[in-house]
């Protein structure tokens, strides 16, 4: 999900942005078909903020927002990029799905190279909504 990064550029809400391709998606799947969402979760990000990054701005708990810093590989060589990203945690994420249609079934743990259908724990990564 995009987040800020997508407000600052579009002037868009996050959550309306995010809330509006889930029930496109929604609306495009059969009735009845099950639909899997994976997603970064704030709380492990949260876990790893020290003070300095609350105090340089780096993150704003308030509204979960984080400035990432990426530098990507261009024909004119590395480029650099500063975005803000909006961190939803699971249940926020289950309440966005839900919104928009989808019959939420399960909330698992995991990452892209290990999902587990158990409970999250406050170390995961990612998490899956299963719907």
């Amino acid at each position: 999900m995009r987040g800020l990064a997508w407000i600052a550029r579009h002037g868009e809400d996050p959550v309306e942005h995010d809330s509006a391709i889930l029930e496109n998606i929604h609306r495009t799947l059969k009735p009845g078909s099950p639909f899997v969402l994976t997603a970064l979760t704030g709380y492990w990000t949260i876990r790893q903020i020290t003070p300095e990054q609350i105090e340089s701005a780096e993150f704003d708990p308030a509204t979960m927002t984080q400035r990432i810093t990426e530098e990507f590989d261009m024909p004119g060589g590395p480029v650099e990029r500063s975005y803000p990203e909006r961190l939803f945690i699971p249940p926020e994420l289950v309440a966005i799905v839900e919104s928009a249609g989808f019959d939420v079934q399960h909330v698992w743990r995991g990452n892209a190279a290990r999902w587990e259908r158990k409970p999250l724990n406050m170390d995961e990564m990612e998490f899956m909504i299963v719907s």
